[in-house]
């Protein structure tokens, strides 16, 4: 693993409802069936969006 992939493993995203580290390799949304008020502007649930997108 190269430098550079490292680091962007090892960033971590709050998540505003929960107040867990979210890895930024691996974006998930902790609870997605539980409403969450935050969702829409959320970078985790956007980059979990994009991810899917990019992956399937």
């Amino acid at each position: 693993m190269d430098s550079s992939a490292a680091r962007e493993s090892e960033k971590l995203f709050l998540c505003q409802r929960t107040n867990k580290q979210i890895p930024l390799a691996e974006p998930r949304c902790v609870d997605p069936k539980a409403y969450c008020k935050w969702r829409t502007a959320c970078p985790i649930h956007l980059m979990e969006k994009e991810f899917n997108r990019l992956n399937k």
